[in-house]
């Protein structure tokens, strides 16, 4: 049972005391010369436990209050973490797509110069760029700010 549960049960276990004291014992004509006693102990032990659990729900506030910022600083590092990583793939696919962009450019000059050695007539060349290919990059090529 959590420390803050415990003392509210002890406190109202001292209550129970009291009125038990205070009012059974007192209808039924039973009195002691410890009841005096009993219910200042008990007074006293209850309002220590009383002070006990203010200090301990407190307590219990502040790290659900910690708690919380805590989860909070968590979303957001791996909320940075992830832009962070995403800024990298895309660097590294952009360097990637300019490597294979100046291979292409290259593979297609040498297919072009070796089909006109050949006596064919040029456009008519056996490998042409996938319809896909193609398209993505028209796609590219006409959302592009700053052509040449």
């Amino acid at each position: 049972m959590p420390l803050v549960e415990r003392y509210a049960a002890w406190i109202a276990g001292f209550e129970v005391g009291k009125r038990a004291i205070a009012i059974a014992d007192r209808k039924a004509g039973v009195e002691t010369k410890t009841d005096g006693a009993r219910l200042m102990t008990i007074t006293v032990d209850a309002e220590n436990l009383g002070d006990l659990l203010s200090a301990a729900e407190a307590i219990v506030a502040r790290a659900t209050k910690d708690a919380a910022e805590a989860k909070r600083m968590l979303a957001q590092a791996e909320g940075d973490l992830a832009r962070a990583s995403d800024t990298e793939l895309l660097r590294r696919l952009i360097e990637h797509a300019v490597a294979v962009d100046a291979q292409m450019v290259g593979t297609i000059r040498e297919i072009e110069k070796t089909w006109k050695r050949l006596g064919n007539t040029p456009g008519r060349e056996k490998w042409t760029p996938t319809v896909e290919l193609a398209d993505l990059i028209k796609r590219i090529d006409l959302t592009r700010e700053n052509r040449r």
